[in-house]
């Protein structure tokens, strides 16, 4: 099958959106298809210094990366709209596959195969992509894929006639290089290790982890990813000196990080917001640090949200409330005890390779279009 992968993320970028995109694209290439990933080429917004963008996300290079011109101006993504749905046009494909409404919408009203991907909830972003899901929402030309259960109740209410055309595909992971190549400096092996990985936003609970460090201070805590300027702040705090910043960390090395740690942390709060800080998340989202946590092998301790426990249960993690230091700091030093962090950590990696794969949700995806 022929599909054109169409999103508005920069590529490259730092974005989780973009590691989804790049990911996805792979599993769909590994599962016999051809692929062409259609984005923006917004020079001044990307990572310029790289020069391998396979390379820069852990993938291989078995799809074909399509950059449209998209000039540094206001509605610079009109641009962008225009000159993608005119590459669709001039291509032979089989399907549409995207995360940018605009011309997910074109496509599907030109009757080519289409399927949407949401994240969130899109009804919220303005009065012309309501007009645009109310036209599309009728045509037997589009699918959506939402990516948990409580996204799709969601759209349901909002959208009842939906029921026969949303898919729901949880996030996924590769499966690590290594589950034993560690980093040799910043990690003192003789002490247990904690770790969280991802962006330092509001509500993903960096406050609460330098809390629970400065009462645990037989345990070092390492936290890695975040924008240079959210690092600045939070190491102007008054931090103990077992808490190690580590900086962005390029995706294909991410897992060495993951290795070093014994523990791994998601403490998502009761809101959770994106880089934008407009919509809160923490209600149907499938953080892409869940899944890659699992495929890690590692004990996690995570945020007792009713959206996480779609994925994860007491077999495979360990629940807490997301502001209650007590239950956090009681749930490390359970986790002390290497057989208990064994346990959980090896239900996990057995439950994500049994569902959560990117090859699988991709394979689902596919097998499951009307």
């Amino acid at each position: 099958m022929k599909i054109i992968y169409i999103v508005a993320s920069n590529i490259p970028s730092r974005s989780a959106n973009s590691i989804h995109v790049m990911k996805m694209c792979q599993a769909f290439a590994h599962n016999g298809h051809e692929v062409t990933l259609v984005v923006p080429n917004c020079y001044n917004e990307m990572e310029n210094d790289i020069k391998d963008e396979y390379d820069f996300y852990g993938v291989e290079n078995k799809f074909v990366i399509k950059k449209i011109f998209c000039p540094n101006i206001k509605g610079k993504m009109i641009f962008f709209f225009l000159l993608s749905f005119m590459f669709i046009l001039r291509q032979k494909t089989d399907l549409i596959y995207g995360r940018y409404l605009p011309t997910c919408f074109m496509s599907a009203i030109f009757r080519m195969k289409t399927i949407f991907e949401l994240h969130s909830d899109i009804w919220n972003s303005g009065l012309l992509n309501k007009i645009r899901l109310r036209i599309i929402l009728q045509n037997k030309n589009i699918d959506f894929v939402v990516i948990s259960k409580a996204l799709k109740v969601l759209m349901q209410k909002k959208y009842p006639h939906l029921i026969k055309k949303i898919i729901v595909a949880h996030d996924g992971a590769d499966k690590p290089v290594s589950l034993s190549e560690k980093i040799d400096d910043k990690f003192n092996y003789e002490k247990i290790n904690v770790g969280y990985l991802g962006h330092l936003y509001k509500g993903r609970g960096i406050d609460l982890i330098i809390n629970i460090a400065n009462k645990i201070r037989d345990c070092d805590f390492h936290i890695i990813g975040g924008r240079n300027e959210d690092i600045e702040y939070w190491e102007n705090q008054n931090l103990t000196n077992n808490i190690i910043f580590h900086g962005f960390i390029q995706q294909k090395n991410v897992y060495k990080y993951r290795n070093s740690c014994d523990i791994l942390l998601a403490p998502y709060q009761n809101q959770v917001f994106l880089k934008d800080k407009k919509q809160d998340t923490s209600k149907f989202m499938s953080p892409l640090k869940i899944f890659e946590y699992m495929a890690s092998k590692k004990a996690i301790i995570i945020s007792d949200l009713p959206v996480l426990r779609e994925v994860l249960n007491e077999s495979n993690a360990i629940f807490v409330s997301p502001d209650n230091e007590s239950e956090w700091i009681n749930a490390i030093n359970e986790l002390k005890k290497n057989e208990k962090r064994m346990k959980l950590a090896n239900q996990a990696y057995i439950d994500f390779e049994k569902k959560y794969t990117w090859l699988k949700r991709a394979k689902f995806i596919i097998d499951n279009i009307k």
